[in-house]
């Protein structure tokens, strides 16, 4: 399904995107497509507080792992020292 955009651009943006187009052999349509789809898959990328929970979740995962493993050598640590 085709989408129609029209939009005004200044000289300056018209001139940035005629030369983006002239140096990667593309159409200004194509490079319009490109920065469109660039912006739209940067929106939807993880935000900042998304990554900080996820970070916090990781650390919390690892400091229970931690507590396991110290467990478990101070466990073996006894069993040798009792033989």
């Amino acid at each position: 399904m085709k989408r129609i955009f029209t939009f005004q651009i200044d000289d300056q943006l018209n001139w940035y995107l005629r030369d983006i187009a002239y140096k990667e052999r593309l159409s200004i349509g194509e490079v319009l497509r490109r920065i469109i789809i660039d912006h739209r898959n940067k929106s939807k990328s993880v935000t900042t507080e998304e990554e900080i929970d996820a970070l916090d979740q990781r650390i919390e995962a690892l400091k229970e792992q931690q507590k396991q493993l110290t467990y478990q050598r101070d466990y073996l640590k006894d069993r040798i020292e009792d033989k």
